[in-house]
């Protein structure tokens, strides 16, 4: 009994570690933004209009690498922000979480942003990500 108990938790860990690489090797593509949202640390959600796209390319497994770019501009009612970055994603299945390391000019990574997938299907997928304020959720849809 034991022993059963044993490598069922060893499947267990394992199906979450490659659910997380697959997840991320299928978001691969164009992806526009649906909503933005921010959610500050008290629980109070606002959502905010924005536009703009997601690129990912193709994670390869040789390297655990693929690259992104990104497009984002969102409304407040004080100003408009808008961001134009590129660089490197990678997973992590030990933290459940996908990682964009945003480069400059010269290829030096600038930071690097955790992600969470929440829902990702063909058609799809809901980004989170932390900041020291605010939690941002990007929902997308895969562009033709």
């Amino acid at each position: 009994m034991r022993k059963i108990l044993i490598y069922s938790f060893i499947l267990f860990i394992l199906s979450n570690c490659m659910t997380d690489r697959r997840n991320v090797r299928r978001i691969n593509g164009d992806w526009e933004i649906v909503k933005y949202k921010q959610t500050d640390n008290l629980g109070f959600t606002t959502i905010i209009p924005a536009e703009g796209t997601f690129h990912f390319s193709k994670y390869k497994l040789k390297n655990k690498k693929g690259d992104f770019h990104y497009q984002f501009t969102y409304f407040s009612p004080l100003d408009t922000v808008s961001y134009n970055e590129f660089g490197a994603y990678y997973s992590s299945a030990k933290e459940e979480a996908f990682f964009l390391n945003t480069f400059d000019i010269n290829g030096n990574i600038i930071q690097t942003e955790q992600f969470h997938i929440d829902i990702l299907t063909t058609t799809d997928v809901i980004l989170q990500y932390n900041d020291l304020t605010v939690m941002h959720t990007f929902v997308l849809r895969k562009k033709k």
